[in-house]
């Protein structure tokens, strides 16, 4: 049972992730459109295991800056260089680990022939990429949506 509660406790900080910070919403985004186009690439296993790895530790890196911006918050809402820098060294991991991941994605789908493929697709299938269309506005939506509360945290 106790095991049970912790898993629910993970649950709800992601439900928080996803409800209130629009980087972590931004970076879920992300993750559909590489599975969706990992999906067209069909990509081998070892391409595949690298991308989790790789979307694992930016979303990861997002949960842990988002969790030390709140404790430093909670220490104090007033200007102090001390926050600054701790803030600023959290962000530039997940900085980090999104540039790391974008390099590994792009050496994963940076094939022309591949590209020229989907392209063509979608050219020749106007359904489908209204489609794509489609899945592009509610995912900006999905971004941009202000927090649901005023106060994070509170559940």
């Amino acid at each position: 049972m106790k095991e049970f509660k912790s898993f629910s406790f993970a649950i709800k900080g992601i439900s928080v992730a996803i409800r209130d910070e629009s980087h972590y919403r931004f970076h879920l985004t992300a993750t559909f459109y590489v599975f969706f186009f990992g999906i067209l690439y069909h990509l081998t296993k070892l391409q595949w295991c690298i991308l989790v790895l790789n979307i694992s530790a930016v979303l990861t890196a997002e949960m842990f800056n988002t969790a030390i911006e709140n404790i430093c918050d909670i220490y104090t809402k007033d200007y102090n260089k001390n926050i600054k820098i701790i803030k600023d060294i959290s962000a530039g991991g997940v900085l980090v680990s999104a540039i790391t991941s974008f390099i590994c994605g792009v050496f994963i789908f940076l094939d022309l022939q591949e590209i020229t493929s989907i392209a063509e697709f979608y050219i020749h299938t106007p359904l489908a990429l209204l489609e794509l269309i489609f899945t592009i506005i509610i995912s900006t939506v999905f971004v941009a949506k202000p927090s649901c509360i005023n106060h994070k945290f509170d559940l």
